[in-house]
């Protein structure tokens, strides 16, 4: 079904949608390679409402990264495993 271009099942999404849009980023200040960095990190949900952050530097996406049975993976990106833990950690204290 059909409405203003919107299919019913987005319909439903839609206040998730703008609860994530409407979320602040959090802050991170983390040491990659030896010098400080500032990230951004906003925390998504999946359609299935699996969590995920994206992280930004400088405005630029440069990840998507969720943590799984304790473990940090990276969902998109080219940053390595040291990097993902580093930012990984970050979010663990920022959330606790």
């Amino acid at each position: 079904m059909k409405y203003y271009g919107i299919t019913f099942d987005s319909y439903k999404l839609y206040p998730q949608f703008m609860k994530n849009m409407n979320q602040e980023p959090i802050h991170l200040k983390i040491r990659l390679d030896g010098e400080e960095t500032q990230l951004n990190a906003k925390k998504e949900e999946t359609t299935d409402g699996i969590s995920f952050f994206k992280i930004e530097q400088q405005g630029k996406l440069i990840t998507q990264i969720r943590k799984i049975d304790n473990e940090w993976e990276q969902l998109w990106g080219d940053l390595n495993q040291q990097h993902i833990d580093e930012i990984g950690t970050a979010l663990d204290r920022e959330e606790d």
